[in-house]
């Protein structure tokens, strides 16, 4: 969206408002605990965050909070979306709650994952689909493919596939801060690998391993 790329964001489990106060965190002073309670900044702080607002104001982002879209309406949006305000990048949150046609959770998303895929390339237009994945057997298994969530046909269409992954302590479940990785376990265009990466609980945001706040 900062690049100038009018995006719009299918929030399918969130509310608009809800989806703000998440960029209100990553891109103002804020942080997550001033967007949630706005109390809790002074003043000074408060008007930092106005004049950020005021600039993301102006970013080509749109967000469309409907809840259980079907796949026919989520393709008729997007291409409204576009024809408007010639959106070039669509993000769905989350897959597994666009309705379908299949005769159980797995068919229907595969057909999600096949009507996204055929849509994308319909329209030129660049989709990026959430999807859960399973629970690890151990808490601190590595995801790999096997582990997308009912994952279908996910693999075969998506021209890349990331991974979060947060190792957590045994004992008290807790994260281990600082040690967590983004897997990049398809890329049809490049490398499968490993980014290092830190979760910064202040903006919900991954940042690189060598990130110092």
């Amino acid at each position: 969206v900062k690049a100038g790329f009018p995006t719009i964001d299918f929030s399918l489990e969130m509310k608009d408002w809800q989806v703000v106060r998440r960029i209100l965190a990553s891109h103002t002073p804020a942080g997550a605990w001033g967007a949630r309670d706005p109390k809790m900044l002074s003043v000074e702080k408060w008007t930092q965050v106005l004049e950020h607002a005021s600039r993301l104001k102006e970013l080509p982002l749109w967000i469309d909070d409907s809840a259980a879209l079907s796949l026919r309406e989520l393709g008729a949006r997007i291409r409204l979306y576009k024809k408007k305000f010639g959106i070039q990048l669509v993000l769905v949150d989350y897959l597994r709650l666009i309705k379908a046609q299949g005769r159980d959770l797995r068919e229907r998303v595969t057909n999600i994952a096949e009507g996204l895929a055929q849509l994308a390339k319909e329209e030129d237009l660049s989709i990026v689909a959430l999807s859960q994945l399973s629970r690890p057997k151990d808490i601190n298994d590595r995801p790999d493919m096997t582990d997308l969530k009912e994952s279908g046909d996910l693999e075969n269409n998506a021209h890349v596939v990331l991974m979060i992954y947060r190792p957590v302590d045994p004992q008290n479940h807790n994260t281990f801060l600082g040690q967590d990785e983004i897997i990049i376990a398809k890329a049809r265009e490049g490398a499968a690998g490993v980014v290092p990466v830190v979760y910064d609980e202040r903006t919900l945001m991954f940042r690189p391993r060598s990130f110092q706040q």
